[in-house]
């Protein structure tokens, strides 16, 4: 593996953007996570047929 060398501004800018993308990442888990528990409830059932009415 190589080694490479950053100076403070470019490892700050390479936090920064992997600090964004792990809250997109959470973001999405807590999504995903919220459509597994209304699937398990039903309440997407209910979701659907709110919508199908329209």
């Amino acid at each position: 593996m190589k080694n490479i060398s950053l100076s403070d501004i470019e490892a700050q800018e390479m936090v920064s953007f992997y600090e964004k993308e792990l809250e997109k990442a959470q973001e999405r888990v807590r999504t995903l996570q919220e459509m597994i528990n209304k699937l398990k409830s039903g309440q997407t059932k209910q979701v659907i047929e709110k919508r199908g009415k329209k």
